[in-house]
């Protein structure tokens, strides 16, 4: 049996959540299935992560897709650095499997 292990952003906030960093379908962030309005709990961690990093970013996709009979939520967002104007994109995974 595969342990699951809580999510980082489950530790600070306490949400329904484990899982990963969310920067692989490896390690998404994975939904508890009592989970309401797991959108905006999408958005709220992206946020979150742009915040410590001190970049602006912007939301450019968003993504169902499945794999090994899950269902997973891609977020692509373009980040831009503001002390050096380098823009790059990164996805973020969440695994919805239990709430959608």
């Amino acid at each position: 049996m595969v342990q699951k292990k809580s999510s980082p952003f489950q530790k600070l906030f306490e949400f329904p959540i484990m899982g990963g960093d969310g920067l692989t379908k490896k390690t998404a962030i994975i939904f508890h299935k009592d989970t309401l309005n797991f959108i905006e709990l999408e958005y709220f961690i992206i946020n979150y992560i742009m915040q410590k990093r001190n970049c602006e970013y912007k939301i450019v996709s968003q993504c169902l897709s499945t794999h090994q009979d899950k269902r997973y939520d891609q977020i692509m967002v373009k980040i831009i650095d503001p002390k050096s104007d380098d823009e790059n994109f990164e996805s973020y995974f969440f695994d919805i499997s239990s709430v959608y």
